[in-house]
């Protein structure tokens, strides 16, 4: 086989790699030159320039290559395989597995084209081979890493989601469809702000902007109402740069809704307590900004409720809390909050009074009066023979604007002691307007 670089215009002859490129240019892009003769046995093979030892394609000399026992050919028939060499066509990048005695194989793609006489008679084909054991390897890693990482994501209950820089959702992964506001084939495609409520997609759009700055941004928590069932979740998010690729966010959300009833409501009553309280505080005030109206918060301090716990036992108190906070409940509407904020108080947040004063005082008014009248009716069952009786004094703020929280809650715990001053089983309600900052 010529080794010679110089121009040959002359056509070549057949110890010159078969009438193919000089072999130096071949040996750029194929490690093997080989011939079939018209019974499609292996005839020749022969390397090009720095050729490896392995795959061991001269083993195949003198053999078809299906009938060798070097070959594996797993998952594929050998008439699929082969097809293109018993109909005469020419074919690229058949891939060959060779056997081995550890458990690294070894890989060749060949192609090849077939050649035919001057009387147009098939004498055979000749073609080139390169090792692509290097890149199965890779290829299979890849593969193994792909199904590892699609088990985690199965094993893994948490949703996850693709966005784009746009706020669109481009792709999604979701164990538990339940947890969606829309099945998951409705969610591709469509943006962020077409589908969630404006608080979060406020706190959406706000971990996105901290993971372009920062690259990733953790542990944002929100609640969603889905299926008439308030659930908490966390968000973490990581931005996706690639040079040259489009802006992408990859966020996982949890579901934490067990992990809040514990870290937000409290055990005994299953009301929120005083940490969900300041943040359903906060998303009122903030639900005020955008759409005005009255609000009020109430304290509602249970009167001399120590005296049962020494009488009648705290398993009597407590069973005489649960039911005070079921009557509560049953009085406020559905919008409203009531928290658990001490041993015997509670604060209910209460939004949408009204847009008129008079109008607000009177809402809050009759609330505060059926919450009252609830609370001193008997409670019968938790003591043996004995009905008990409970009253309550509440203190309640109404206000209008940007009202500061802390401010709010010690104006409402004074109305209490005003309250409790003027005798006990009473309200002392006070309004409160903020006026806009120019």
């Amino acid at each position: 086989m010529s080794a010679s670089h110089r121009t040959d215009t002359t056509a070549p002859s057949s110890d010159r790699v078969g009438g193919l490129a000089h072999p130096a240019l071949l040996g750029l892009v194929a490690d093997w030159l080989w011939e079939m003769d018209a019974s499609l046995r292996v005839v020749r093979v022969e390397p090009l320039a720095e050729a490896p030892k392995t795959p061991p394609l001269p083993r195949l000399i003198g053999q078809r290559p299906w009938e060798s026992p070097a070959l594996v050919y797993a998952g594929q028939t050998l008439q699929r395989r082969w097809r293109p060499l018993w109909l005469r066509q020419p074919f690229r990048g058949l891939e060959l597995q060779w056997r081995t005695r550890g458990d690294r194989p070894l890989w060749t793609s060949i192609s090849g084209v077939p050649r035919f006489d001057a009387q147009g008679q098939f004498t055979g084909y000749i073609g080139v081979a390169q090792d692509i054991t290097t890149r199965k390897r890779l290829e299979q890693r890849l593969q193994r890493a792909r199904a590892e990482l699609h088990a985690t994501l199965q094993a893994l209950p948490d949703l996850l989601f693709e966005i784009d820089g746009d706020g669109v959702y481009r792709r999604v992964h979701a164990p538990r469809p339940e947890l969606l506001l829309v099945p998951p084939d409705q969610l591709l495609g469509r943006r962020l702000d077409e589908l969630l409520p404006p608080e979060v997609l406020t706190i959406a759009q706000q971990a996105m902007e901290v993971a372009r700055r920062q690259r990733q941004v953790h542990g944002l928590r929100y609640r969603l109402t889905i299926g008439g069932e308030e659930r908490w979740f966390e968000l973490s998010m990581a931005r996706v740069a690639a040079a040259g690729a489009p802006e992408r966010f990859v966020a996982v959300v949890r579901d934490i809704t067990e992990l809040s009833m514990l870290a937000f409501f409290d055990a005994l009553t299953g009301l929120p307590n005083r940490r969900l309280l300041l943040d359903r505080l906060q998303q009122a005030l903030l639900r005020q900004q955008r759409r005005p109206t009255w609000a009020a918060l109430l304290f509602i301090d249970l009167d001399d409720f120590k005296r049962i716990n020494d009488q009648h036992g705290h398993a009597a108190g407590d069973a005489v809390l649960v039911t005070l906070c079921r009557r509560m409940r049953e009085q406020l509407r559905r919008t409203d909050t009531l928290a658990r904020y001490g041993g015997d108080e509670f604060v209910a947040v209460l939004e949408g009074l009204g847009r008129s004063q008079g109008s607000a005082r009177r809402n809050v008014e009759r609330l505060v009066g059926q919450v009252r009248a609830a609370l001193t009716q008997p409670i019968d069952g938790v003591v043996p023979g004995e009905a008990l009786n409970v009253s309550a004094s509440v203190g309640g703020v109404l206000f209008w604007g940007a009202v500061p929280v802390q401010a709010l809650l010690q104006r409402a715990d004074s109305g209490v002691y005003r309250a409790k001053e003027g005798g006990k089983n009473r309200a002392s309600i006070e309004m409160w307007v903020v006026a806009p900052s120019a």
